[in-house]
């Protein structure tokens, strides 16, 4: 009896060190993302074709967009990041995923020194960072580093402009990205045109 009962400590006791305690701003972060995926789910699902003049679709992410923005800049308030401390590896995730999603380029910038910061120290990925600084490079009308970003052109999705091209896939594999010809052609299935699944 006694054994079993240390047994179940321990037990209680490592789970606690597995698994990231109750967290408020963690909950929030995972809602908004679970809402944040909603209209993409909806655009993957049904093809860019099917979305692309569902005017409805598009302001509803945008408005998604900018309210997670807003509330992500509230719930930081002082602070320039999250930290997975405060709001473990899920919360974190979360929040990376609408930081790159926000329309508010200058906030994404501001975020990208620390996400570098942690995708450094492995709080997040080196993935992550590539996207969030590639997206920056985007908005700046700047090429690309790492050839995660694509737009659409003619209908089609395609790379928008990279750095150095002939030599992308050899700093992806750097940062443990996919070659970018097997990543297009995942995009590509991600956001199909219509009837293209």
């Amino acid at each position: 009896m006694r054994i079993n009962l240390l047994f179940g400590i321990l037990l209680a006791l490592s789970s606690c060190m597995i698994f990231d305690p109750p967290n408020p701003t963690r909950s929030e972060l995972l809602q908004m993302e679970k809402i944040d995926q909603e209209p993409r789910n909806q655009i993957s699902n049904e093809g860019m074709d099917s979305v692309s003049r569902d005017t409805a679709l598009w302001l509803r992410m945008s408005h998604i967009d900018s309210m997670n923005t807003r509330r992500m800049k509230e719930m930081l308030g002082n602070s320039p990041w999250f930290s997975k401390d405060s709001v473990g590896s899920a919360g974190l995730s979360a929040a990376f995923i609408m930081v790159q999603h926000s329309p508010d380029y200058e906030f994404q910038k501001r975020c990208l020194p620390y996400i570098e910061k942690q995708a450094r120290t492995g709080d997040l990925s080196m993935q992550e960072y590539a996207m969030l600084m590639d997206r920056t490079l985007m908005h700046d009308g700047k090429p690309q580093v790492y050839g995660t970003q694509f737009e659409e052109i003619n209908g089609d999705l395609v790379p928008y402009k990279i750095e150095d091209e002939a030599n992308v896939d050899k700093r992806r594999d750097e940062i443990g990205l996919m070659p970018l010809k097997k990543y297009a052609e995942i995009i590509k299935q991600m956001y199909p045109k219509s009837g293209a699944k």
